[in-house]
């Protein structure tokens, strides 16, 4: 990694594809800056905290990619920080709600200011809380937007001045158990989402942020074994989860987005046998670059749910754009007439038969793409 020092507390960092600039202060608003927001061409923006001389350039860097200066180009979608409950990102922890409140009352009106396109996220919450480690998410969430345990708003100290938050969207890390929500844990995991969605309606009843703010799941996916050998869940199951966590979400229409949290696992660290591989193994290759049965399986995700008097199919075709079309084979059986998918590369299909079904995934001009996984029928929330 390149880190490259640009006066006061700003930095970029770089590892050759992404290009982080944290707290921009540069020329001419810092007379000692080396460069100005004009020379920067950043994939990230980091703001630390809400101080001015942290995030003055902010709105430099944003009105650079709004579109509207030649070549370079647009970008119409920022979220504000990553995981601003757990502590590796703001500290300490207990000071992290005021911290991140200042933080997302600067950034708002700056980027507005000069990006009249701009869509913004706020919280980028990470799901579970683990003292002292990171805030679990409904008591940030409670103590960033001013409210009391009872969901209603309140004014003491620091939420006196509190002003309604301007923003379009809210992010979420929805990470965590895959079969259950833990009763007696502050966890918002994919089984949890509705509930944040109820925090959020509370939260906008209390006139802390819009109305049916939706939800965006920024970050996402599941540990296998291998090579983290820690889990147990091997990669054929990793890839059964992430198709029904997609099927999960697809259900949710505040939910608006799926996200898969690598593509290459983390390298092995340094160091003791427990920390061999502390990092994220969740990707759909493992780091020396082989697939895992994850990648097809996220190509051409594919869920059979059990009902009373039949299965229901449900699948989407990637990449893609407009209608696609897929082939239905139940297992022993051959491969049934074309199905179109919807804009978005989704299907349903109910057929009686209760048994293993697999698709063939065709693009808009009707070239075939690849097979999906074979999966068994299953009863799934």
């Amino acid at each position: 990694m390149d880190i490259r020092y640009l006066g006061h507390s700003t930095f970029e960092l770089s590892d050759g594809t992404a290009r982080v600039l944290v707290d921009p202060f540069l020329a001419p608003n810092n007379p000692k800056a080396p460069v100005s927001a004009e020379e920067v061409d950043p994939t990230h923006i980091l703001v630390t905290h809400g101080h001015v001389d942290h995030l003055v350039d902010a709105a430099a860097v944003a009105k650079r990619y709004s579109g509207d200066l030649g070549d370079l180009p647009a970008v119409f979608y920022f979220t504000l920080w990553n995981e601003p409950n757990h502590r590796q990102f703001i500290k300490p922890t207990r000071s992290a709600p005021v911290i991140y409140r200042k933080m997302v009352d600067a950034a708002i009106p700056r980027i507005r200011a000069v990006n009249k396109n701009a869509r913004i996220f706020i919280g980028e919450t990470a799901p579970v809380g683990r003292a002292p480690k990171a805030m679990g998410p409904k008591k940030f969430i409670r103590k960033w937007l001013c409210l009391n345990n009872r969901l209603r708003r309140t004014s003491k100290g620091s939420c006196r001045k509190f002003k309604r938050i301007d923003a379009d969207g809210y992010a979420h890390h929805p990470y965590g158990p895959v079969s259950r929500v833990p009763k007696k844990r502050d966890v918002l995991n994919m089984l949890a989402i509705r509930e944040l969605g109820r925090y959020l309606d509370r939260a906008a009843a209390a006139r802390r942020i819009p109305r049916r703010l939706p939800i965006y799941n920024t970050e996402f996916g599941l540990q296998s074994n291998p090579p983290d050998r820690a889990v147990s869940t091997s990669p054929i199951r990793q890839a059964q989860l992430i198709n029904e966590k997609e099927e999960y979400s697809y259900r949710y229409g505040r939910l608006k987005s799926y996200s898969q949290y690598l593509l290459f696992d983390d390298p092995p660290r340094k160091g003791p046998r427990s920390q061999r591989w502390s990092g994220f193994q969740t990707a759909l290759r493992f780091h020396t670059g082989r697939k895992k049965p994850a990648y097809n399986a996220f190509k051409f995700p594919i869920v059979v749910k059990k009902r009373r008097r039949y299965v229901l199919i449900w699948g989407r075709v990637r990449p893609g754009t407009g209608k696609r079309y897929v082939r239905i084979q139940r297992k022993g059986g051959s491969f049934g007439p074309r199905i179109k998918t919807n804009s978005r590369g989704y299907f349903t299909k109910k057929y009686r038969r209760s048994a293993r079904y697999r698709f063939r995934a065709y693009d808009s001009d009707r070239k075939r793409l690849g097979t999906s996984r074979t999966a068994r029928p299953a009863r799934l929330p």
